[in-house]
């Protein structure tokens, strides 16, 4: 595996939460029929990958501002405050 953006303190084991899917516009709504009909405890299999995953990114305490900085504009980085995960 590589580490694509090592610079930017985004490697292999940093803690992040899984946050949402970006789908395509047909698997959304592929998802949302099955929400329709779904019953409580169903398990719904998307068809395909999503997009992209959404997640966030649990800086360390040392993450230096000026990454939070590029992070922020270079990947659309809603929240760049300092959380510290257990």
């Amino acid at each position: 595996m590589v580490n694509i953006q090592k610079h930017l303190d985004l490697v292999n084991g940093i803690k992040i939460q899984y946050h949402s899917l970006v789908l395509d516009d047909e698997t959304e709504e592929w998802v949302r029929g099955e929400i329709a009909v779904a019953k409580v405890g169903d398990v719904l299999t998307l068809p395909c990958c999503p997009v992209a995953i959404n997640v966030r990114i649990f800086f360390q305490v040392n993450t230096p501002e000026d990454i939070k900085k590029v992070l922020k504009e270079e990947f659309a980085v809603v929240d760049v405050s300092l959380t510290r995960k257990n």
